[in-house]
């Protein structure tokens, strides 16, 4: 075959088709030869070299034309004696079959195809942050045990499908996915494995397969094994306009090593956004460029989930027209499960976070990630139990802030389990029942285990995939999370724009909010202390609703011994209900029409429990007021 191959201007990295051939783009040092290599893309044998020369090149940047080339052809560059993959392009693996092994010699560089523009049905839905609930899984490991996902679409784009009106029954307005481009799931090279221990192989270790796709990846590419087609990115794109269609937001998340240019993260999230109508991403890394992220015009508009802790620099005293920045980190994570199990000096912490908010970013609120404990886990386990990756347990993350009630793991013992029942669901309410946006981790709403392994990065197995198991227990709590995040939505209080002010700047003659314990609207921060309550006026929910809400109530007491509170608002205009208690005395629904009418002038806070009450305005003060 004879091929042309002519210098051309710069218009980006990477390769394209173009009327005049294939464009191709590489920085590259030449130390005696290098140029493209081209492969059959059926029998993956190479059929013609072309070299560059000084001509082509403005400084190490090669800008060519190949003329003479089929677009779906195959390459690789050489440098020297050296082959590999362009960072810019996409792949093909020789065999993509999920856990196929591979080495380097077998993955394939392919002209990226040029995806028309996304049709205009395909709208985002731009869910603002404070109405968001997002809940994180694994593409693979969400639906391999889903015996609701048809057994052939399992671990698939496809079987994510099936699982939109399941979502939706939850009122989740976001999955955020972790890594779904493509990735070697076998390439055991000792290369960052996880996050956030950056564990690192042998060579001479057995291969494992990487569940999660926390390593060196190609960018550019949808993982093929992630899909039932033969074309991966139709099928992710279609499933991101059905998402679409149905409300629901696709969040991808992006892991980029160290070694990632910069100007190759920014192109990366362009290309899931243009491309793709990709809503946003949670990017990790440490040599994340925030700034320059930030500051791209392309993603003004999409999420953005960053781990810089100064991200309110981003903004200053400029307006933010669309708030697109949130902060992930772990720290409220540890200090919700540190409140949780009762240690000491954590309600001057906690109360605080539970409040916070910004004009410029979102909080983002989980007590559990895809790393570390799930929520059965951490009420189970005082420590990990990582044996099974072959690590000899030297793995993960040694502080879990966990408590197992009193016995570590599987139990018989009932006492125990309506213990770690209870704690799952004070867990669940730290996360959900304060400002910022929440994530649930997928699994949790049914009490999935992964047997107290805390980073089981490669367990492509029941350990890591999760387990829908309808026990009693498990439907009990199914039914209480589907309860509390429909609370949490129906109740603007619950999730308002901005942090709250602690003063009464309505005149609704209480502040937005304020903080109790056993003296009304006096919080015990004593040290010592593990319990307080908070009580969100209602009536602030007017200004972004414009109509009143009832007043919501709150008593967190992770003290072993009850512990005496006040009702703070006791008057003929207003009467208290109660609304649920997690020791499971009341319903555990958060069905409002089945909450109790209290009349006392204080409240026993059953040990280790979070109860809630509904602050209502009697009617005949309404019309007073009128």
């Amino acid at each position: 075959m004879s091929l042309q191959i002519v210098k051309t201007k710069f218009t980006g990295f990477g390769s394209k088709s173009t009327g005049d051939g294939i464009y191709f783009c590489v920085t590259m040092e030449i130390l005696s030869k290098g140029g493209i290599v081209f492969y059959d893309k059926k029998t993956f044998e190479e059929f013609e070299r072309v070299l560059f020369d000084d001509s082509m090149c403005y400084g190490n940047v090669y800008c060519v034309i190949v003329k003479g080339i089929k677009k779906d052809t195959l390459y690789r560059y050489f440098n020297a004696d050296k082959e590999y993959t362009d960072e810019y392009s996409g792949v093909v693996f020789k065999d993509a079959s999920y856990g196929a092994s591979r080495k380097s010699c077998d993955v394939y560089s392919k002209v990226i195809k040029e995806l028309s523009l996304a049709d205009d049905n395909d709208v985002n839905p731009l869910t603002p942050y404070c109405d968001s609930i997002f809940y994180l899984g694994n593409v693979r490991a969400l639906t391999m045990l889903d015996k609701s996902v048809p057994k052939s679409d399992r671990g698939t784009f496809k079987g994510l499908c099936s699982k939109i009106e399941y979502f939706k029954s939850l009122n989740i307005s976001g999955l955020i996915l972790l890594p779904c481009y493509e990735f070697s799931e076998t390439d055991f090279t000792d290369k960052d494995i996880s996050s956030p221990i950056n564990y690192k192989l042998s060579k001479n270790d057995s291969p494992k397969i990487n569940l999660w796709g926390f390593k060196d990846s190609y960018y550019f590419s949808v993982k093929a094994a992630y899909s039932k087609s033969s074309d991966p990115e139709k099928e992710f794109r279609e499933m991101i306009k059905l998402y679409h269609n149905n409300g629901i937001e696709i969040i991808m998340t992006v892991y980029f090593p160290d070694k990632v240019k910069k100007e190759l993260i920014s192109a990366v999230l362009r290309h899931y956004v243009v491309n793709f109508r990709v809503d946003g991403f949670r990017i990790q890394g440490n040599n994340i460029d925030s700034d320059l992220i930030f500051q791209d015009p392309f993603l003004k508009k999409t999420k953005l989930m960053l781990e810089d802790k100064d991200i309110n620099r981003f903004y200053s005293d400029k307006p933010v027209m669309f708030k697109n920045l949130s902060l992930y980190t772990h720290d409220f994570q540890d200090i919700a499960r540190s409140f949780l199990k009762g240690d000491e000096d954590r309600v001057s912490s906690y109360s605080y976070l539970l409040r916070e908010n910004s004009r410029t970013f979102e909080p983002i609120r989980y007590i559990t990630d895809y790393w570390g404990f799930t929520l059965n886990d951490l009420v189970s386990y005082n420590f990990k139990h990582n044996e099974e990756n072959g690590e000899n347990n030297l793995d993960g993350n040694n502080y879990n802030f966990s408590w197992n009630c009193g016995i570590e793991g599987v139990t018989k013992k009932a006492s125990i389990n309506k213990l770690r029942l209870k704690m799952a669901k004070n867990a669940l309410i730290l996360s959900f029942i304060c400002q910022g946006s929440p994530v649930l981790r997928g699994g949790d709403e049914w009490l999935d285990t992964c047997f107290g392994n805390n980073n089981p990065w490669c367990q492509d197995n029941e350990t890591g995939w999760v387990k829908y198991a309808k026990t009693k227990t498990s439907n009990e709590f199914f039914e209480f999370t589907k309860g509390l995040l429909e609370f949490r939505k129906k109740h603007t209080v619950l999730h308002q724009p901005y942090e709250l002010k602690l003063l009464d700047y309505m005149s609704c003659k209480l502040p937005d909010i304020s903080f109790h314990s056993e003296e009304p609207f006096r919080m015990d921060q004593d040290p010592v202390s593990r319990s307080f309550a908070f009580l969100l006026c209602g009536k602030y929910a007017k200004q972004y609703t414009k109509k009143e809400e009832d007043s919501i109530y709150v008593i967190f007491n992770m003290y072993w011994e009850e512990v005496r509170f006040a009702l703070p608002v006791n008057d003929l205009n207003h009467e208290w209900f109660k609304l649920l208690c997690t020791d499971g005395s009341t319903n555990q629904s958060f069905d409002e029409s089945k909450m109790t009418s209290y009349n006392e002038d204080y409240y026993l806070a059953p040990k280790r429990s979070v109860s809630i009450f509904i602050l209502k305005e009697k009617e005949s003060s309404k019309k007073k007021e009128k």
